[in-house]
């Protein structure tokens, strides 16, 4: 038997083959199998994705079984595993415009949404109607002991549809009702669950949705393992701020959701289509968080969306950038729809295109995996998260929980955009916003300000609710005020007194605070004709030994703490990108530290650099965002505990190639690695330096 690489790069395809085209189309997919080096066939049933009409019979269950029962068999002899995706569980929205009223084919308790409306699309989560169905569905095609079954990502407390958020049905008010020891109608318990915290109502809400999920899930792995016990349960989601916003654990799901066997997992990577320079890396950072919730050792498999021609559209060069990114964190398996979904396979026109692509690529991806990168590895300024965050969150907003309750995250690709590696594990320097640092007590709130921390204003104003404001250096939260500009006034952060960055992104207002001893203002915020109107970032040195900097705006909201409250889209940047910008923020992260950052990458706007550091070497990684190609990647590696004597990189054919590059120290102690490589638009370049 030949040995098997436990670091083997593993491609997923999603496949649609039409029951009654199954031969020819059949044909068409061993094809592209065999071209692209696929090794597991994932197969969309009992509907492909625009033709399901709901919720599948159990006759169409019987039939597409039957139907795709021969592909399973060749696949095997193939030496490729079979698998099934689900499309619709609970409930997708729509598509044309063509409503898909189930009420002629179920007889289900309907949902219903907080605006006391149902489109019939989707069953209450609690009908054990539903369930039993959908469980029938599951168990039929078990039958085929697939090597997978895939959960697709409408098995989440939120409806989709006209419904767009949970159920507040009679059944769901009245088990509310008893959660809570108090009766409420819709309008009234929508007001109980936004009310600010500390609200148990909320709470209780969100253990609540979160109790839905898991019944849900452990039903349907139960109905599988009955039938197939081999099968592994798989797990697609969405961005995890969303999860955590409808009060999913991921430990507890993904262990209902799995069973005895390993957790699988299929996050999104990127936007569905290109995007601008923001959407494209704000997409890649949503895999990125993923390994460091799941843990090293579960198996993850991004999913990437590409079929050419379509709205789900993209250039290879961006799915080359983020397939690379995936592997940079250690995910070894990726899933790919990038065939069409509705059929008819044996009539595309691009299918060879498609899997030169995915072949060319793959001894890439594996040049990567055999360096067996894990997330424990990553470094860089560290994205503080925590997946209980919806239960602490502060809202003037309307409207569905799932969507009010969901915090944005601009820092987290706006800082790689200025060059700066980030990670979202442990770090001497933490960014902090919003108000997740309330999901910590008091001790874990100590040990984290015992180190570097850079909060935003909500975050700020959340610590000084709590009585850890002396730990920051601010008192209380005044009244915003005007601010068109901010305006340098130490150097040592910012590089020139009298250096003007814009302030628009922001909204035109600074939130301001009291101000302790020892705390001092670093800069001032300008209004029209520059007049002063109060301090700018702020900086202070705690008892704990820990230094904090805090950033005068909210990354929630456009405007001040006190007098705007409002929802930014997940994209937004959270402050107005500059060279005067990104000096001020090295000079802030240098001081933070104590030492430079672990990786930046200067003089090249729009990138998103990565960093891991193994024991004889550190990897980085950087995807050029920006339209125009970096004529020389240079790179500022803060000392590792390695030698810095010679860097190679990562060819096209998956092959390490030495670089003549210029290593130095800078002036701020870190190493200096002029590379002499060029990097063209959305290119990702992979580098060992040792």
């Amino acid at each position: 038997m030949p040995e098997v690489n436990p670091r083997a790069v593993r491609y997923h395809l999603r496949a649609t083959v039409l029951p009654a085209r199954a031969r020819t189309e059949g044909e068409a997919l061993y094809r592209v199998v065999r071209e692209a080096g696929i090794d597991e066939v994932m197969f969309f049933l009992p509907h492909a994705e625009e033709m399901s009409p709901g919720l599948g019979t159990e006759r169409e269950c019987l039939e597409a079984r039957d139907a795709v029962r021969p592909l399973f068999d060749r696949l095997r002899e193939m030496g490729v595993v079979p698998s099934v995706n689900i499309w619709w569980t609970k409930s997708f929205s729509n598509f044309g415009l063509a409503a898909r009223d189930l009420r002629g084919k179920f007889d289900f308790r309907w949902a219903v949404s907080a605006r006391g409306v149902s489109d019939y699309t989707g069953a209450c989560p609690l009908d054990e109607r539903w369930l039993e169905q959908a469980c029938r569905m599951y168990a039929v095609f078990a039958e085929l002991r697939p090597g997978a079954m895939w959960l697709d990502d409408d098995v989440q407390a939120r409806f989709r549809g006209e419904i767009r958020g949970a159920c507040f049905c009679s059944v769901c008010l009245d088990e509310m009702a008893r959660r809570t020891g108090r009766a409420r109608d819709r309008d009234e318990l929508l007001r109980a669950v936004l009310a600010d915290p500390p609200n148990p109502v909320r709470e209780i809400w969100l253990r609540f949705q979160e109790a839905i999920m898991l019944r849900i899930v452990s039903r349907l792995r139960e109905a599988v393992h009955a039938v197939s016990p081999e099968t592994r349960m798989g797990v697609m989601h969405s961005n995890l701020e969303t999860h955590f916003a409808e009060g999913r654990r991921w430990a507890a799901h993904m262990k209902a959701a799995c069973g005895p066997h390993p957790v699988l997992a299929r996050p999104h990577i990127g936007p569905y289509s290109q995007g601008a320079v923001g959407d494209n890396l704000a997409g890649m950072n949503n895999v990125r968080q993923v390994p460091f919730l799941a843990g090293g050792g579960d198996c993850l498999a991004p999913e990437l969306e590409n079929y050419p021609h379509t709205s789900f559209n993209k250039s290879w060069r961006l799915a080359a950038a983020e397939m690379t990114v995936s592997q940079l964190m250690g995910m070894r398996e990726i899933t790919l729809s990038v065939l069409r979904f509705g059929g008819g396979l044996d009539l595309d026109p691009v299918t060879g295109k498609v899997t030169r692509f995915l072949a060319r690529l793959k001894p890439r991806l594996q040049a990567i995996s055999d360096l067996a990168l894990t997330p424990g590895r990553q470094r860089g300024l560290g994205l503080f998260w925590h997946e209980n965050v919806a239960a602490v969150a502060r809202t003037r907003e309307v409207g569905d929980p799932f969507t009010v309750l969901q915090r944005r995250r601009p820092w987290d690709h706006t800082l790689g955009l200025m060059g700066f590696a980030t990670t979202y594990g442990p770090s001497d320097v933490a960014i902090l916003s919003g108000e997740a640092i309330a999901c910590l007590d008091g001790v874990g709130r100590r040990a984290l300000l015992s180190r570097g921390v850079l909060l935003d204003a909500r975050a700020a104003a959340t610590l000084i609710a709590l009585g850890d404001g002396e730990l920051i250096g601010l008192g209380a939260v005044l009244d915003p005020v005007d601010a068109c500009q901010e305006v340098i006034e130490d150097p040592a952060f910012g590089g020139q007194a009298g250096e003007v960055l814009n302030t628009r992104a922001e909204g035109g207002r600074a939130a301001q605070f009291a101000l302790l001893p020892g705390a001092r203002a670093v800069s001032q915020m300008l209004g029209y004709g520059a007049v002063r109107t109060g301090h700018g970032l702020t900086v202070f040195t705690n008892a704990l030994g820990g230094r904090a900097a805090v950033w005068p705006f909210d990354a929630q909201i456009l405007g001040g703490l006190k007098h705007v409250e409002g929802s930014a889209g997940m994209a937004r940047p959270v402050f107005q990108a500059s060279f005067g910008r990104q000096r001020q923020l090295y000079d802030v992260f240098t001081w933070l530290a104590g030492a430079p950052p672990d990786l930046f990458v200067p003089d090249a706007p729009n990138v998103l650099p990565l960093l891991s550091r193994l024991p004889d070497r550190s990897v980085v990684g950087v995807v050029n965002g920006n339209s125009d190609p970096i004529e020389n990647v240079v790179l500022e590696l803060r000392d590792p505990a390695h030698s810095v004597r010679r860097v190679q990189a990562l060819g096209g054919d998956g092959c390490w190639r030495a670089c003549a590059a210029q290593i130095e120290r800078a002036s701020s102690g870190a190493w200096r690695i002029a590379t002499g490589l060029p990097l063209e638009h959305l290119e990702t370049a992979v580098f060992l330096v040792d």
